[in-house]
């Protein structure tokens, strides 16, 4: 399939992710209903075949074991209890809807990762949700796995990014007074304490930045906000995570 001489792909074929010319290896972790995939793979990567290490070469390479640094490279999962949906990285933006109960989650995802014949990679999104948990929650939780940045994660921060926005069930409307009085309504994940924290704070790099309104395209990683107009909040992320809306303040 890899080889530049064989033509004729079925089009129909859906590839998840690839990454050539390296080694790697995988962790399943499996917690009840709940399994989760790890992939690690050498950082250095660069053969020029599968036949030849490290690059350069043609034929066999040296007949010693390299020295290794593997490092995460993606995570993915599913659940017994949750939904699996394919987004497609070469659409130039792709919107997928989740519901469950009263709370409506947007994914946009935006990607140009193909594979080695050139056809458009499709991230396998696995979802799952869990009831309001209350402790100033006004949302249910939604769990994201599946849609960390695939490629090589060199400087450790990854080059994919996805907007997630979910709405709120509150009566109130929040105002731009609110803000200025400590009231703020947040898009959150959980720290490594367990504690709800605005969801950018856990981004792997990125600038925070707040905006009143409604999410816009050339919003760059860390941007966050809150739309009342829509009873959504939302934020630009990059990791795999639970989350939830979260009410702070009086």
């Amino acid at each position: 399939m890899n080889d530049p001489n064989w033509f004729g792909q079925k089009s129909r074929e859906t590839s998840d992710s690839q990454e050539l010319y390296t080694v790697g290896f995988y962790i399943f972790t499996v917690d009840g209903p709940l399994v989760t995939v790890d992939f690690y793979s050498d950082d250095n990567g660069q053969w020029s075949s599968n036949a030849s290490y490290p690059s350069g070469g043609s034929g066999a390479g040296p007949l010693t074991t390299p020295i290794f640094d593997f490092v995460k490279k993606e995570t993915w999962g599913y659940s017994l209890h949750g939904a699996e949906y394919l987004v497609n990285e070469g659409s130039g933006g792709t919107t997928t809807q989740i519901k469950f109960g009263k709370t409506t989650a947007e994914l946009f995802k935006s990607s140009t990762a193909m594979d080695f014949t050139g056809r458009s990679l499709t991230k396998t999104v696995d979802t799952w949700w869990a009831n309001n948990p209350g402790r100033g929650a006004i949302s249910d939780i939604l769990t994201l796995t599946g849609v960390m940045d695939a490629g090589a994660i060199m400087s450790g921060i990854p080059t994919d990014t996805f907007v997630l926005s979910m709405t709120y069930d509150h009566p109130e409307t929040l105002r731009r007074d609110h803000i200025n009085h400590g009231r703020m309504i947040t898009l959150s994940t959980t720290d490594e304490s367990g504690r709800w924290v605005n969801a950018v704070d856990e981004n792997i790099g990125g600038t925070k930045n707040f905006v009143f309104g409604p999410w816009n395209a050339s919003y760059p990683l860390g941007t966050y906000g809150v739309d009342p107009a829509t009873k959504t909040a939302w934020a630009v992320l990059n990791y795999n995570g639970d989350f939830t809306v979260v009410k702070t303040g009086r």
